[in-house]
């Protein structure tokens, strides 16, 4: 896989042949006239599936051709500028195949909608729910699944201010997540039955570089109990620094401001409380913040 994205961001600059061989099927020629990297990854990513056999639905146990060439495609996306367009194009190439369009949806959700994927970008996916809803090719009835979906991706979006949460903590005091003023807070979505949630809990607790942030007042951590079990929660216990909340008023469940469909449910925040990282990992954060705070 990184061999092949090197091979292919060095084609979009240089247009070499090798690519082709790093691929299952053919890929596109880039026109000689198109120059800039950027012109030639929109190309290429527009051109994608332009060779792809849809119709050939044996192919759809081969994950190394379905999987693989789907993994290939979005190696180009941090180049592309025209997302939605090679989207629209990917899923209309998959449309002479009701076997094939389902096949490819549900590896586009596997490897981007699902927290646990190594690819996750949410906001990949919302290209294409919005490229499944735009079209007439799947029947209305059959768009409410992925009408919920773009509603959740939608929800607390990287680059847009976090839905604030209303709360109370562990000592009885009311606490709102807007009213926190580190330079940075990670909001932890949990359940003391969850035992991913204690497993995330631990990490968090025995991280240098959280603890180190948290000691400097410039990290926040923000552990909300999510569950309707108040008695649970007052038994169950976060490291002192932390804050200890409770969704007293339920919002969390009956306003669906927040996806909780997975938990743990991690994200980072920034000062003014827009979303850095969505859905995240401990390692992602830590890789963040080690990247782009200064120690």
């Amino acid at each position: 896989m990184r061999r092949f994205i090197a091979i292919l961001l060095l084609t979009i600059v240089c247009a070499t042949s090798a690519v082709a061989q790093q691929n299952p099927f053919p890929l596109p020629a880039i026109p000689a006239s198109l120059t800039t990297p950027e012109e030639r990854a929109n190309y290429l990513a527009l051109h994608f599936w332009d060779n792809f056999p849809a119709d050939d639905t044996t192919l759809i146990g081969k994950r190394d051709v379905v999987e693989l060439s789907f993994a290939n495609f979005l190696s180009i996306m941090p180049v592309v500028t025209t997302h939605q367009a090679a989207f629209d194009n990917f899923l209309r190439r998959m449309e002479c195949s009701d076997e094939m369009y389902d096949a490819m949806l549900d590896v586009a959700e596997r490897y981007l909608f699902s927290p646990f994927s190594p690819m996750y970008d949410e906001e990949l996916y919302i290209f294409v729910l919005q490229a499944v809803l735009q079209s007439d090719y799947l029947p209305d009835i059959e768009k409410e699944y992925f009408r919920y979906q773009l509603s959740t991706a939608m929800k607390n979006r990287v680059g847009k201010v976090a839905t604030n949460l209303k709360l109370i903590t562990a000592d009885g005091r009311r606490q709102q997540l807007h009213k926190i003023e580190s330079d940075y807070t990670i909001l932890c979505l949990s359940d003391p039955q969850c035992g991913d949630c204690n497993d995330v809990k631990r990490a968090m607790h025995l991280s240098p570089l959280l603890n180190a942030l948290i000691d400097e007042e410039r990290l926040t951590i923000l552990y909300v109990c999510v569950s309707d079990n108040r008695e649970e929660w007052m038994a169950s216990s976060v490291p002192q620094k932390w804050i200890n909340a409770f969704d007293d008023k339920g919002l969390i469940r009956t306003d669906q401001a927040y996806d909780t469909a997975t938990i743990p449910a991690l994200y980072l925040l920034d000062r003014e409380h827009r979303v850095i990282k969505k859905n995240s990992t401990v390692r992602g954060i830590e890789a963040w913040l080690k990247e782009s705070v200064a120690l």
